[in-house]
């Protein structure tokens, strides 16, 4: 793209990110995920084996999540994904578990990152909660900076 006679490159990344060994997760806590299979570009950022996946640069992000979950009672699971701590509505996924009986729980992810300033920071960091407790058998998260 060119503005004002500047050549000007899309900041293409994306962040395909999984866990396969099981993991248990407590009430309240975060999703870890171990493996980045594909990372690409320096706008999205996750260290292996964290549940912090930050959006580091200003554009349109989507993508999804999925994960096979085992929850230890009977009762509603929710998998929700959290931006800078606060709940992103209609990121979520809420089923209806029975103990020891493995659920697959997903939603899609898309997100707009604004531009920061001096004033402002508009980093995004994101996280999938859980909120009962349980065993995760496997999760996937993956985001593509769409522009």
């Amino acid at each position: 793209m060119i503005q004002g006679g500047i050549i000007m490159a899309f900041n293409k990344s994306s962040l395909s990110t999984y866990t396969i060994a099981n993991q248990t997760v407590a009430a309240g806590s975060y999703v870890r995920f171990d493996i980045n299979r594909v990372h690409t570009g320096c706008s999205i950022r996750h260290c292996p084996g964290g549940s912090v996946i930050t959006l580091a640069s200003a554009g349109l992000y989507s993508g999804a999540f999925n994960a096979n979950f085992t929850a230890t009672a009977t009762g509603p699971v929710t998998f929700q994904l959290y931006r800078n701590g606060v709940a992103v509505p209609g990121a979520e996924a809420t089923h209806q578990a029975t103990a020891d009986v493995p659920i697959a729980v997903a939603f899609p992810i898309l997100e707009l990152v604004r531009p920061s300033c001096v004033a402002v920071d508009n980093t995004a960091v994101l996280q999938v909660g859980v909120s009962a407790a349980g065993t995760i058998n496997s999760s996937t998260i993956n985001i593509v900076k769409e522009a």
